[in-house]
């Protein structure tokens, strides 16, 4: 009777193994699917811009490509907003506005079901969110969690968006860790200067450095969101600094 449990028992074992090897297997699969698609998009966007990831400053847009570009990437996706670059970093990504829930979360640009997901907003906004995961392979959002350096931080200050023709240069003035049920750092509009102030003072209390940079009331900022471990968060907020053409 013994020989017998100890015989079932190895069977589960082995089964259980080789169940939780496929599945990693099919994960890796996917997540290397994932990168493919966004790796490809990565280069058609270099090319249009005439720049690389790795350069400082921002790129200057051929017209005549942009326009094929824009008409590319909203043929392929509606939901197409703009794209977020940081130099030096991997986050170099489309983002999409998030018309329903929780779909980009497990979904690709191409809307393929995928655990990468999609970068994505919710609304244009005073205080534009933007959700990606920290994914382990180091892309999407990961790289927002290095923020947690001020060394980082020095080498990496300016967040890159291009938006309809323009690109739009946000420089980060705040960069902490929350609890995943404190929601108040997800306000996106303000019904008067002083609930904005008052936001403002709350996110560069918090900060785990002093960055320099210091809004105004009337500046435009985003706010970039992932994961950090079980039930915490990695916030980075920054302050539009100009527009280039």
């Amino acid at each position: 009777m013994n020989r017998v449990k100890h015989f079932v028992t190895t069977i589960l074992l082995l089964t259980s193994f080789g169940l939780s090897a496929f599945c990693l297997t099919i994960r890796l699969s996917s997540y290397e699917t994932g990168r493919e698609e966004y790796r490809q998009l990565q280069e058609q966007f270099e090319l249009a811009a005439g720049s690389t990831a790795d350069d400082a400053a921002a790129p200057k847009v051929n017209m005549e490509k942009e326009e094929k570009w824009t008409r590319m990437m909203t043929s392929r996706n509606p939901d197409y907003v703009f794209w977020i670059w940081i130099p030096g970093t991997n986050i170099n990504y489309p983002t999409v506005k998030n018309t329903i829930p929780g779909y980009y979360l497990n979904h690709t640009f191409s809307g393929e079901e995928n655990p990468c997901g999609t970068i994505f907003c919710l609304e244009e906004a005073e205080n534009q969110i933007i959700y990606g995961h920290n994914m382990k392979d180091g892309s999407m959002f990961a790289d927002l969690k290095q923020y947690r350096s001020e060394a980082y931080f020095q080498n990496h200050r300016c967040i890159w968006i291009y938006r309809q023709g323009d690109w739009q240069q946000y420089v980060i003035f705040s960069c902490y860790t929350v609890r995943e049920e404190e929601m108040g750092i997800y306000q996106s509009h303000f019904i008067s200067e002083e609930e904005k102030q008052t936001y403002l003072e709350s996110a560069e209390r918090k900060s785990l450095y002093t960055t320099g940079s210091q809004p105004e009331i009337t500046d435009s900022l985003i706010t970039l969101s992932t994961c950090l471990g079980k039930g915490k968060r990695v916030i980075v907020h920054a302050v539009l600094l100009c527009y280039t053409e």
